[in-house]
């Protein structure tokens, strides 16, 4: 065929083509990731078309092309320095009939040569989007069109996607293959080890227990493991099949994250064929506590409770260790007191629910040179919480320094009490105390004067000396100590009044190392003053531990009573003689609650536990079948109650029996509570002989 006739007949066909494309309604499909030729020199411009959002100038020469998304991801669509011409690109969405702009470039500066266009468009999984490939004003020419597809997967470590720390990451595993090496370290219930996996990486920017996880957002078995190191040399850091408490056999795991080190995270499933799509999940550092370093203290009122939650706090690395505690790392938060008088101030966490074991230290000087103080660990077992007491000067700085013992976390509340003189220092100043552990210091103390019987110090009164006032509930015998005292220790408990003291009893080193330890006989309304003072003058801070005694006299005891309304538990004791035939048995329930009823219960068959029957308060631990009562007595005003015995004639709940020699029997007492509570005594056994 000759040449002319040639392109006569070709002519038609590519002017056919050209045409076609020249309207949305005839856009040309376009391959992602694929170059496409194109020419737009036969193209026309249709005034139906929407206005180019971009360039300016007269109407364009344009060719359609049109695609739908695959995955949700940034395309760049692009003719840059593929055409011959002064180009200008638009992208839309919706249809032919109603066209969304979602994009327009003329010129690309800088990057694309001859007036070349490129834009990025974000599309969405699904959506069809129409590419308008025009010039600028009436300019018309050749070139290739690109659309990039969907990135790959982060199919292998060298691959990892950067993730963002606190951002859920989507990911889609049904489009991953198996990482060839290594192994994944966990597999419970033995899982593959390898499976089709992606992968991703960041970097620490902190020190922190940072957490990957899949728990409850992905709709497949997962698997999850973190490395560090780098993709040819991993090490694990964390693996996790299953996390604790995640739907659909999910994962979580976590690790201790270190400041500055790149980390690997990569997400597979259980089996081979487990694949799936959700989200990842990176924690990034706990936010920023204000006071948790030393410069961020913040101030004390005097007597203002301060919460804290140490929960995100991080350990003080430029404050020197602890000096207490055992552990170097506690969470700890910091605070400051400044006071406006010289005096004693105590700095506790007594008032600490959450948290119940912390670690308190004081410090003078400043925070780039801090001087200990003191340091307290436990007030005394089985109280885990602190308390220090020091002689403070005015308008100095005082740095507090609080956590958890080792790296225990919690919410609780820390106070501070300015005093400016020993409130306490004399008898007149005693302060009322209760049954438990009361903290004091004797720094600032002086002499008070009155001698203790016990004191065999460089002076024949007391030094150093502070005062405590008790009033007995009821009668009871008591035991005083210091034991968790930090220094030598004396005490004395008197009755009467500061003018006319009666001691009771005094001790020096009666207790626990160089601490003391006393009892007494209380009698129920009378108040006790206490003591407190020390051998040679020696100062610091001090426990009074104040309880009764729980003694069963000739008898041998079963259990403790749970504490009463007085705060003490009640005691059962046996006196007389344990000859049957003598008939010379006494029992006596005492630091009972005042003018409340009572019943004496025994049993002759083995003694069992009974915690809180009909709801009582305390607990019955001679429970059997065969068990009897006495009548009812009345505690009066003492709190107390005898019980004199015919061991001739001893109830059961059947009859009256007669204790014989080798006989064993067992009894407690039931008391009110008030109007619709009631407790227990403890209990005793007694062996006939």
């Amino acid at each position: 065929m000759p040449k002319a006739a040639l392109l006569a007949f070709v002519a038609p066909v590519l002017a056919g083509t050209a045409m076609a494309q020249d309207e949305c309604s005839g856009a040309a499909n376009i391959a992602l990731d694929t170059p496409t030729p194109f020419d737009t020199t036969a193209a026309t411009n249709n005034a139906a078309d929407p206005a180019f959002g971009c360039g300016g100038g007269s109407p364009a020469n344009d060719i359609w092309f049109e695609f739908t998304a695959p995955a949700s991801y940034t395309a760049t669509v692009t003719t840059c320095n593929t055409a011959t011409y002064d180009t200008r690109l638009s992208v839309w969405s919706g249809s032919c009939g109603a066209l969304v702009s979602e994009g327009c470039n003329d010129d690309l500066f800088g990057t694309c040569s001859g007036n070349t266009s490129q834009l990025d468009v974000a599309l969405v999984a699904g959506t069809q989007y129409w590419v308008r490939v025009a010039g600028f004003n009436t300019a018309t020419g050749m070139g290739d069109l690109l659309v990039t597809g969907p990135p790959p997967p982060p199919d292998e470590c060298v691959d990892a996607d950067p993730i963002t720390p606190d951002v859920p990451e989507p990911i889609d595993t049904t489009v991953a293959t198996t990482t060839a090496a290594p192994d994944f370290s966990c597999a419970a219930g033995g899982g593959d080890l390898l499976s089709p996996d992606l992968w991703y990486t960041f970097t620490a920017t902190d020190d922190y227990m940072a957490t990957a996880s899949t728990c409850g957002t992905v709709d497949y078995d997962s698997k999850i493991e973190v490395y560090s190191g780098d993709c040819v040399t991993l090490v694990s850091e964390a693996c996790n099949d299953d996390g604790t408490g995640c739907a659909g056999f999910s994962s979580e795991t976590s690790w201790m994250a270190v400041n500055g080190t790149q980390y690997w995270i990569r997400v597979g499933g259980y089996t081979a064929g487990d694949t799936g799509t959700g989200t990842l999940l990176v924690t990034g550092p706990p936010p920023a506590i204000a006071n948790d370093e030393c410069s961020g203290a913040i101030a004390l009122a005097d007597g203002v409770a301060e919460p804290f939650d140490n929960t995100l706090a991080t350990f003080s690395s430029t404050a020197p260790a602890p000096s207490c505690g055992g552990f170097s790392d506690p969470l700890d938060l910091w605070y400051s007191i400044t006071p406006l008088a010289d005096g004693s101030i105590t700095v506790d966490t007594l008032g600490s629910t959450g948290l119940t074991d912390t670690r308190l230290e004081v410090y003078s000087g400043d925070c780039g040179s801090l001087v200990s103080i003191d340091c307290n660990d436990d007030i005394g077992s089985p109280n885990f919480l602190s308390s220090i007491t020091f002689a403070g000067t005015a308008f100095e700085t005082y740095y507090v320094r609080v956590g958890g013992f080792g790296g225990s976390s919690g919410a609780g509340q820390v106070t501070a009490t300015f005093v400016d003189s020993l409130a306490n220092d004399d008898c007149s100043g005693a302060i009322a105390i209760s049954v438990g552990t009361t903290p004091y210091s004797n720094v600032g103390a002086t002499e008070s004067g009155n001698t203790q019987s016990c004191a065999f110090g460089t002076s024949t009164a007391s030094e150093a000396d502070v005062w405590f006032s008790w009033t007995a509930p009821s009668d009871c015998t008591m035991q005083l100590d210091t034991d968790g005292s930090d220094f030598d220790t004396t005490v004395s408990v008197y009755s009467g009044d500061c003018m006319a003291l009666v001691e009771e009893a005094c001790d020096d080193d009666g207790g626990a190392g160089l601490q003391s330890l006393l009892t007494f006989n209380a009698i129920g309304g009378t108040t006790y003053l206490i003591q407190a003072g020390s051998f040679n003058g020696a100062t610091g801070n001090g426990l009074i531990n104040l309880d009764a005694v729980v003694t069963p006299g000739i008898a041998s005891l079963v259990c403790a009573g749970v504490p009463n309304s007085t705060g003490l538990g009640g005691v059962l004791s046996a006196a007389g003689s344990l000859v049957a035939t003598d008939n010379d048995l006494t029992l006596t329930a005492n630091c009972l609650p005042a003018n409340v009823n009572c019943l004496l219960v025994n049993s002759s068959t083995t003694a069992t536990l009974v915690n809180n029957p009909g709801g009582s308060l305390g607990n019955l631990c001679i429970a059997s079948f065969e068990m009897g009562r006495h009548g009812i007595a009345n505690s009066g005003a003492a709190g107390s109650v005898d019980y004199v015995l015919d061991t001739t004639s001893l109830p059961t709940n059947i009859t009256l029996v007669a204790a014989m020699a080798g006989d064993t029997w067992y009894f407690q007492v039931w008391h009110r509570e008030g109007m619709s509570d009631s407790n227990f005594t403890s209990a005793i056994q007694v062996d006939f002989e």
